[in-house]
């Protein structure tokens, strides 16, 4: 299982979702990692879905601009984490090997509606 020190060192500061994902998580943003795997194609469709959604609403988000192309490339099993604070909710895909492969910032009372999802 993927723990808050293992994401926050897999992290990629050089890349803005990873960056502001790190900031976050040392800030003490909530962390949950999901201990199922989940098919990468079905993880590309439901994501393709929010992030064009919430550019529809006008909604901040951080790695919109490349996170699906990472997601897109990355091993076919992969795990998620969420980490939350006040202002950003990040959901972080994490292959097998524990490497951090795409990484999604959307501004917290926009991801609201999708906490349960």
């Amino acid at each position: 299982m993927l723990n808050r020190e293992q994401l926050r060192d897999a992290l990629d500061r050089t890349n803005a979702a990873d960056g502001a994902c790190f900031a976050a998580l040392a800030g003490g943003a909530s962390f949950r990692a999901s201990d199922d795997t989940a098919l990468r194609d079905n993880l590309l469709t439901i994501y393709e879905r929010r992030r064009d959604h919430l550019e529809r609403l006008g909604a901040r988000t951080v790695g919109s601009d490349d996170f699906i192309e990472r997601l897109s490339v990355a091993d076919e099993r992969l795990r998620s984490a969420s980490v939350d604070d006040e202002d950003w909710h990040f959901v972080v895909f994490v292959n097998e090997g524990g490497q951090v492969v795409s990484t999604w910032g959307v501004e917290a009372r926009a991801a609201d509606p999708l906490a349960d999802d």
